[in-house]
């Protein structure tokens, strides 16, 4: 009886670290899902000027999934490239003489659910559940 029970805990301790432990290669593949839902939701929110004759703010959304700024494995930071990036700042915090538009803001709040849904589905897929 307790070899039963022995057996059936070591099996539950297998099932849970096995779905606790994400190698830093998964985690990019699931923080990468996370970081694509958030990118299109960032671009429907980022203010558009159809009169702009350069290269427009929604075109300078970028993502690499499983990279961050400081070289961590795994996680995903989603913003745009280094030229564009202060303009954003200006437009979603504002200045002195100018409103903010808070679009990021907007962006995160509209996508949170629907960017936990991907990061879930994806951590499914790779779990095999």
């Amino acid at each position: 009886m307790s070899d039963d029970f022995e057996e059936q805990l070591n099996g539950w301790l297998e099932r849970v670290t096995n779905d606790a432990t994400v190698t830093p290669e998964e985690q990019a593949q699931i923080t990468g899902a996370g970081a694509e839902v958030f990118a299109k939701s960032l671009e429907q929110h980022t203010p558009y000027d159809a009169s702009r004759q350069h290269k427009h703010l929604r075109d300078s959304i970028v993502f690499d999934p499983g990279k961050t700024v400081d070289g961590k494995a795994g996680n995903t930071d989603v913003g745009f490239t280094a030229n564009k990036a202060y303009i954003a700042r200006f437009l979603n915090d504002g200045t002195k003489k100018m409103v903010p538009t808070h679009f990021r803001e907007e962006a995160e709040a509209d996508s949170k659910n629907s960017v936990l849904a991907a990061i879930e589905a994806k951590y499914r897929e790779l779990k095999g559940e």
